[in-house]
């Protein structure tokens, strides 16, 4: 799994010079992290790089890559169990989040996804709680899926009941 670091998120979280991995063929497990602010308070957010999927966490106590990693994971699956979502996580996060790789941020389009979605969430953050305001993120239709939302794209994976 990578995890894509955008250069002011490397700085916050004190990591040293990073080495620009290639793009996986799997983007599943390809993961972009930005570092962002509302009222002075500290947020991160990461976002999957085919989905769009983006979860907010909390950046009080995270000063560092060890840190982030302690808390990122428990953040996305309980992110994904809000938006009835929670089968993405056993199905393809768990099984990859043993070998994690760091590297620079290489696609432009995802980093620009996130442009946009740091913008609406310094708007919801300030009444919704920081759920809320990923599953409203996760809700805004993009270019880069078609029109679609994020939460839509993954909808498509979800196990058919027989």
């Amino acid at each position: 799994m990578v995890f894509r670091f955008t250069s002011l998120s490397q700085k916050k979280l004190g990591i040293d010079k990073l080495p620009k991995e290639e793009e996986s063929s799997n983007l599943f497990s390809e993961w972009y992290v930005s570092v962002f602010y509302v009222a002075h308070r500290k947020y991160i957010m990461t976002t999957n790089a085919e989905s769009l999927y983006t979860v907010i966490s909390k950046g009080a106590g995270i000063s560092d890559y060890g840190s982030y990693f302690s808390h990122i994971f428990f953040d996305i699956e309980n992110q994904l169990r809000e938006d009835d979502l929670e089968f993405i996580y056993f199905r393809f996060i768990e099984p990859l989040k043993r070998e994690i790789v760091l590297s620079k941020t290489i696609n432009r389009s995802v980093v620009g996804s996130m442009n946009d979605f740091i913008f609406q969430a310094q708007f919801y953050l300030r009444d919704l709680s920081i759920y809320d305001a990923s599953s409203q993120v996760n809700e805004s239709p993009m270019s880069f899926l078609d029109g679609k939302n994020p939460i839509y794209y993954l909808q498509k994976y979800k196990p058919s009941i027989i």
